[in-house]
């Protein structure tokens, strides 16, 4: 507790989770424990930024498994939120773990990955849940693009974009900010393959709006968290990134931090 309290800066709450994985082939059912905790709450971007995270097991791992473990946990977790766009050389994810001379076998090292994911997906969550400000929260959903990398780079645009930002901060539905956010991303789109869902409300399909009633889409727009399902009609690779909106309260809280 007092570590965790004492690695934060402008959080509003302490980051913390821990589960228990079982080896369902022991007969034993030997659990073991990984936790982690975190700080973080602006600079919050892929690549990580103003963000620590130190997370712990009692399962022996070899270096090999760590390195790789750590890499796939941060890549779907740590890497899908941005707070406000802004990235520094600040930051570090720690696993650690006692040796082992071996690797884990496959069905245990999966077990341990399902868990690991768990922790840092969680950890992830709260960091950006505390984002400086927060006042709402988009779910941003890409999918359809031709590779992993396109999507992310869409996802990324959409989440950056303070017109995206402040259109959910008002709660203004405002989908165009989306599209046109999306389209300056540098992946080539065409907009005839382009389907856009606020919520669950297609207001873009196959290029061609969709007419929806104003006030379900204000609904679907002020509540505390929106999704948006983006179809790019490209390929199959996809991905989810989770940002917050921009507030006066992000301004002040800048404004007024000096280090």
């Amino acid at each position: 507790h007092e570590v965790n309290k004492a690695i934060l800066t402008t959080d509003t709450r302490e980051k913390t989770v821990a589960v228990q994985i079982i080896d369902s082939r022991d007969p034993s059912r030997h659990r073991w424990t990984i936790g982690g905790i975190a700080k973080g709450s602006g600079m919050i971007h892929p690549n990580m930024a103003t963000m620590l995270a130190v997370i712990a097991t009692d399962l022996p791992l070899a270096s090999v498994q760590v390195k790789q473990g750590l890499q796939d946990a941060v890549d779907h977790s740590f890497h899908q939120i941005s707070v406000d766009g802004d990235t520094s050389t600040n930051d570090t994810v720690l696993l650690m773990a006692p040796p082992a001379q071996e690797p884990l076998p496959e069905g245990l090292y999966e077990t341990f990955m399902e868990g690991l994911r768990k922790v840092a997906m969680s950890l992830a969550q709260q960091i950006v849940l505390d984002g400086e400000g927060a006042g709402r929260w988009m779910d941003i959903h890409v999918k359809g693009a031709k590779d992993q990398q396109s999507a992310r780079q869409v996802a990324d645009a959409i989440a950056r974009s303070p017109l995206v930002k402040t259109a959910l901060a008002g709660g203004n539905p405002n989908w165009g900010r989306i599209i046109s956010a999306a389209g300056n991303a540098g992946v080539p789109l065409q907009v005839e393959n382009i389907t856009l869902y606020l919520g669950q409300h297609a207001v873009l399909q196959h290029g061609s709006p969709t007419p929806v009633d104003a006030a379900l889409l204000d609904k679907t727009f002020s509540a505390q968290r929106v999704d948006v399902h983006l179809d790019l009609g490209q390929g199959d690779a996809s991905t989810l990134m989770t940002t917050i909106d921009l507030t006066h309260k992000y301004i002040e809280i800048n404004a007024e931090y000096t280090t």
